[in-house]
């Protein structure tokens, strides 16, 4: 009897032996790590630097407020940078030196939607969540589950363009000139089929420009000469900053509403007697009066001592989602991040931050108008 009492003891031992073994092996590496790392890519160098200096800003002001509030799950959060450059390969070549390491738990990614495509097969293959601040409508199905969106994407904003054109400003004939890239493509179909449908108005011409031209007289001469009442342009910011200042030189007398670029704080300084005037759809503006929204223009300025515009707040709320993910699965695991950024729901600085069914977070867009240097605030819309 008591040999048989020994053998089953022994086994029990064994079993709760096994069974705490068997708990420990279950644990992530990546909840075993001494930091919790998140990957980030934006431009470090190129053309787009201007932008890729606010985007690390606001990037890194999310990560220095989460780390000196006690981290996340107890550890403090390390943002890991690699460089966006110019061009799509060093891009994919970026994220694909995030992805493949063994220590990410998730990465915020490039505004660029052309580059968000390009990278969507490994963002896929490494199923590593990716926060892409473009607001590109294909790139969350390109890289669907694991391709999430910070930002409202083109189809809202394409359609608000063209519906305030007409509404606000009274476009019968506008012309739309864009910028011939995955981003104006998407921006200015979306504009020209809501004028279409909800309108009846055909635009005038769709005029496409090259990326990186540094000449637009010739182009607004064009949609000039084809007897437009108004002007839709889309343009990425450093495209913005030349067409302000080019169509100011110009003397064109039209109303003109542009995307999202026309309200950084880097196009409007360039040249703040041609930017006066322009309206804009965009995401964010620093007048955008919520507390969170405030909040974050004090802490930023306090930081850096400049006013943050658009492109800083798309990486300090992405940042932000991450965080919360991580705070919901209680793990830095990318799996788990992967579910529970299904569960978010926070105030962001861009507005609340939850995602719909395509899993785009924000929830609100603006209208601004460039008055005294400043992108004043004019219309809401909801998503």
């Amino acid at each position: 009897m008591k040999k048989v009492l020994c053998i089953v003891l022994v086994c029990v031992l064994w079993a709760l032996a096994m069974s705490g073994a068997l708990a420990e092996e279950a644990v992530s590496p990546y909840d075993q790590q001494e930091t919790i790392k998140i990957g980030c890519v934006y431009p470090l160098t190129g053309s787009k630097i201007l932008q890729g200096d606010y985007t690390g800003m606001g990037a890194n002001l999310a990560v220095k407020q989460i780390n000196e509030a006690g981290g996340l799950l107890g550890k403090q959060v390390e943002l890991v940078v690699e460089d966006e450059g110019d061009d799509q390969q060093t891009t994919i070549n970026s994220y694909l030196k995030l992805a493949t390491r063994d220590d990410i738990s998730a990465i915020v990614h490039t505004s660029i939607t052309a580059y968000v495509l390009a990278s969507a097969p490994y963002v896929v293959q490494y199923q590593i969540p990716t926060l892409q601040m473009s607001s590109g409508e294909e790139c969350t199905i390109a890289g669907e589950p694991y391709m999430w969106q910070t930002r409202m994407s083109d189809h809202y904003q394409g359609t608000l363009l063209a519906r305030y054109a007409v509404t606000e400003l009274g476009m019968q004939k506008p012309a739309i000139v864009y910028i011939s890239n995955t981003f104006g493509q998407g921006w200015s179909a979306f504009a020209e089929e809501a004028l279409r449908e909800e309108f009846g108005i055909e635009p005038t011409g769709m005029f496409a420009y090259n990326d990186g031209e540094q000449q637009y007289t010739g182009i607004f001469t064009q949609a000039l000469a084809s007897g437009c009442d108004g002007l839709i342009v889309i343009a990425d910011p450093a495209t913005a900053m030349l067409i302000t200042s080019q169509i100011h030189t110009m003397e064109i007398d039209l109303p003109m509403i542009g995307s999202a670029g026309f309200t950084n704080a880097f196009v409007i300084d360039a040249d703040p007697e041609a930017a006066e005037g322009w309206y804009a759809v965009t995401d964010w503006t620093d007048k955008v009066d919520s507390p969170a929204s405030q909040a974050y223009v004090e802490a930023f300025e306090a930081e850096y001592g400049v006013t943050p515009e658009n492109m800083s707040v798309y990486g300090y709320d992405s940042i932000n989602i991450i965080a919360e993910a991580i705070r919901i699965a209680g793990s830095a695991d990318p799996a788990a991040i992967q579910e529970a950024l299904f569960e978010v729901d926070i105030d962001g600085a861009m507005a609340r931050l939850s995602p719909n069914e395509h899993r785009s977070f924000s929830s609100q867009l603006y209208v601004a108008k460039i008055e005294s240097g400043t992108p004043n605030i004019v219309g809401v819309i909801d998503r």
